[in-house]
């Protein structure tokens, strides 16, 4: 067995006694836990502190969507997307002006009002407002971005809008050429038969 006794060599020139170096080996070590105890909040938590981000990553892992678009939707919830904005802010671009359209290039932009944003968005908040037997007004946008809402039984009403908000996440997102409310309808229907 290894003990502190055996790890101390004294040296000729060193005057430092066992006791003194016990305890500097103990204080650096409980520095060192104390360092990795000492969890570090993440930076989305610190800019949005209001917000219930233990009920947002239990929607996040309770979405029943392949890796791909729940990375993608981790991501955008996450606030690591980047947009010309947050390029900008970190002096990466010259401008945060989204080159599709020219207007200020952020994840609401883009996954709301760009292009046919708004068309595919007030779908999919009628589709939603209908599996929840509502109006599409209470379907909030911020859904997209902060999914922390807990919907009433049963569990599968639940899935079907985390996964309709994580595929338009992905296809609004990662489409190369302009999103379309009918290629969001023919995506979700292909990935209903991946499912």
């Amino acid at each position: 067995m290894y003990t502190l006794e055996a790890a101390y060599i004294p040296n000729q020139g060193n005057t430092e006694t066992f006791n003194n170096y016990k305890t500097r080996i103990y204080s650096t070590l409980q520095t060192l836990c104390n360092a990795a105890s000492s969890a570090q909040e993440m930076r989305i938590v610190k800019m949005r502190p209001q917000t219930n981000w233990d009920l947002i990553w239990e929607n996040l892992t309770a979405t029943p969507v392949p890796r791909q678009e729940l990375m993608t939707w981790f991501r955008v919830i996450h606030d690591i997307i980047p947009t010309n904005t947050r390029l900008n802010r970190i002096r990466m671009t010259n401008t945060d002006a989204y080159l599709e359209c020219g207007q200020s290039d952020t994840l609401e932009h883009r996954l709301i009002s760009c292009g046919e944003g708004s068309r595919t968005w007030n779908w999919l908040q009628s589709r939603i407002a209908r599996i929840l037997c509502t109006s599409a007004a209470q379907i909030p946008s911020e859904w997209l971005t902060q999914p922390q809402f807990n919907l009433c039984p049963p569990p599968q009403r639940h899935r079907a809008v985390l996964w309709m908000l994580a595929l338009h996440v992905s296809f609004r997102l990662n489409n190369p050429r302009t999103p379309t409310s009918q290629g969001l309808m023919d995506f979700l229907r292909r990935s209903k038969w991946k499912t």
